[in-house]
């Protein structure tokens, strides 16, 4: 049988104010360790940078279509 971690944490915010940070793509390198930088280039397009294996960086281009 699989170990089962479970973890917990308490966030002393409201809901629509973590909302708004979660839903803000350029706050996610502040809560996710291997995205570096999101940069909004549009109103529907973004340029990331995201550490990958062995500690490469790897950027792209993202349009949001739907």
């Amino acid at each position: 049988m699989a170990n089962q971690v479970t973890q917990s944490i308490i966030v002393n915010r409201g809901t629509p104010e973590v909302y708004q940070l979660w839903a803000d793509i350029e706050n996610f390198p502040r809560f996710m360790q291997h995205i570096k930088s999101i940069r909004k280039t549009g109103e529907h397009t973004s340029h990331w940078v995201v550490e990958g294996p062995l500690g490469f960086l790897i950027a792209w281009e993202v349009e949001v279509t739907a």
